[in-house]
């Protein structure tokens, strides 16, 4: 008796493990987030917006992996009554307004068709820079950083620096002035009273507060600012070795001349 009992418990306790082979045998899947930039089609070229924001962050989206042709079909709640004036207002604003746009892009060209249940902007991006040099620009949080950056991308040998600073919100003067005491050049007060001088027949708060900056094939170096603002986003540094060693030779000849002089 005391032994049919325990083998009956011992059944009951066996019973719910029969189940453990159908969950050893379970098939899982892992999802991955579907990113809500692209149309949700078999058309994975299109890109999608619902908001005139999202025209340009689409636009942005193309230059950043240098995409040539690119098709925004504009979707959502906003009104898109004129889609050709949205098409011209983003592509001028990246073009123009955003760092990346105005470093990167030559121009774009754009064309609107219209259906019954959406409108969209086929856009074609001319590239001036190359997807090296973007993928070679240097990320910084302001723009004291670029003295190192430069220092370091002159003793490498190269010529040319791009950086992205994340806050930027000063005179340009500073810049200009920092890049060319690093190449052993003037520029700075003084020239800005020069050319203040120089403009006084035709008097111009710009001309006086912001002397013309220095060009690669004059002063052999070049500060270019992307967008050409105080709150630029991306400042560009070229610089040619040879016309510098030049100019630093007829320095040193110019002041070795003055001595002599002075001596005399």
């Amino acid at each position: 008796m005391i032994k049919r009992i325990f083998l009956l418990l011992l059944a009951l306790a066996l019973l719910p493990l029969c189940g453990c082979a159908a969950l050893l045998e379970r098939e899982y899947s892992a999802v991955a987030p579907h990113s809500a930039t692209y149309w949700e089609s078999e058309a994975a070229g299109i890109l999608r917006a619902q908001t005139y924001q999202d025209v340009v962050n689409d636009l942005l989206f193309l230059i950043t992996s240098q995409t040539e042709d690119g098709i925004i079909r504009l979707l959502g709640n906003e009104s898109w009554d004129d889609p050709t004036s949205v098409a011209e207002r983003a592509c001028t604003e990246v073009e123009q307004e955003t760092p990346l746009g105005a470093y990167a892009v030559e121009y774009i060209t754009y064309s609107c068709t219209q259906s019954r249940n959406y409108s969209e902007i086929s856009v074609h991006i001319v590239y001036r820079r190359t997807l090296d040099q973007q993928r070679a620009i240097v990320n910084a949080t302001g723009m004291y950083a670029i003295s190192d950056l430069l220092t370091a991308a002159i003793e490498r040998g190269e010529s040319e620096l791009a950086v992205r600073v994340s806050y930027f919100n000063t005179d340009r003067r500073s810049v200009v002035s920092t890049v060319a005491a690093l190449f052993g050049a003037s520029w700075g007060e003084a020239d800005a009273q020069d050319q203040a001088s120089s403009d006084s027949a035709v008097p111009s708060d710009d001309a006086a507060e912001l002397p013309p900056f220095p060009t690669l094939a004059h002063d052999g170096y070049e500060v270019i600012f992307y967008p050409n603002t105080d709150e630029a986003g991306i400042v560009e540094v070229l610089w040619d070795s040879e016309t510098l060693a030049e100019r630093a030779q007829e320095a040193d000849f110019s002041e070795t001349s003055q001595n002599s002089e002075n001596r005399d």
